[in-house]
Order: structure tokens, then C-alpha cells, then sequence
């Protein structure tokens, strides 16, 4: 009885996870029909690496071939020291980032409390702005 019981919880529990889940919408993107996608001119070998970050990041690597070249081209290098700020909170993103190597704290302010540290970015993470 005990089984039956840990059995029907755990299927409760999971039909309230799922009933809870909200529809997302997406508005269609309607591209200008004279857009011309962003070129970087890049050494082989930052096409190379940067081909190999997108091959292994989520966000990328379901990615056709065609639109890797075109994510590929546009991407372009900003190296940044230890203790440098990327994104500061409550600013205006405008850039999509992608670490290639080392790692980026993220830290949240809330109120008047001290930033506290939320999440750590590794190689193939990204993070910032789409649009």
C-alpha cells in the first residue's frame, strides 16, 4: 500500500508541474528583404574555434549549416580581464555573448542588499541579448 501511495504522489505531483506550465507566443520575425547579414572578417582559426563553440552550445548547434555561416561571420571577438564587467544589471543589453574560454560570474542585486552570486558561465555558455 505504501508503493500505491508514493506511486500516486509522485503522479499527482507531476500532473500539477504540468498543468502548471504556461504557452509561450512568439510574434513571426518579418525580415527586411533588404537585410544583408554582419561580416566580421575573422582568421581561420577564430572561424575554426568559433564553429566548434557553436557545434557545442545548445543554443546553436541545432543550428543548418547556412545559418551557422551567417552566426559565424557576425560574431566577433571582446576580450575581457578578470573583475571586468560584460553586462551591468538594469542597462540596455545590445550584444549576445558566447564564452569561448575562462569563465563569467553573474551577480544580482536585489533592493539594497550586496550583489550575490546567482550562476557561473563556462566555455559554449551564452548569455546577453538576442535582438
Amino acid at each position: 500500500a505504501t508503493e500505491e501511495s508514493e506511486a500516486d504522489e509522485k503522479a499527482k505531483m507531476t500532473r500539477a508541474r504540468n498543468t502548471r506550465r504556461k504557452p509561450v507566443f512568439v510574434e513571426p520575425v518579418h525580415m527586411d528583404s533588404d537585410w544583408t547579414p554582419k561580416v566580421v572578417e575573422k582568421q581561420e582559426s577564430e572561424i575554426e574555434r568559433i564553429k566548434q563553440i557553436l557545434s557545442s552550445s545548445i543554443m546553436f548547434n541545432h543550428l543548418e549549416e547556412d545559418q551557422k555561416v551567417i552566426v559565424t561571420n557576425a560574431m566577433e571577438e571582446k576580450v575581457v580581464k578578470q573583475g571586468d564587467n560584460i553586462i551591468t544589471q538594469g542597462e540596455d543589453g545590445d550584444f549576445f555573448y558566447v564564452i569561448d574560454s575562462g569563465t563569467a560570474d553573474v551577480f544580482v542585486k536585489k533592493g539594497d542588499d550586496e550583489p550575490k552570486l546567482v550562476t557561473e558561465y563556462k566555455a559554449g555558455d551564452g548569455f546577453g541579448e538576442l535582438a
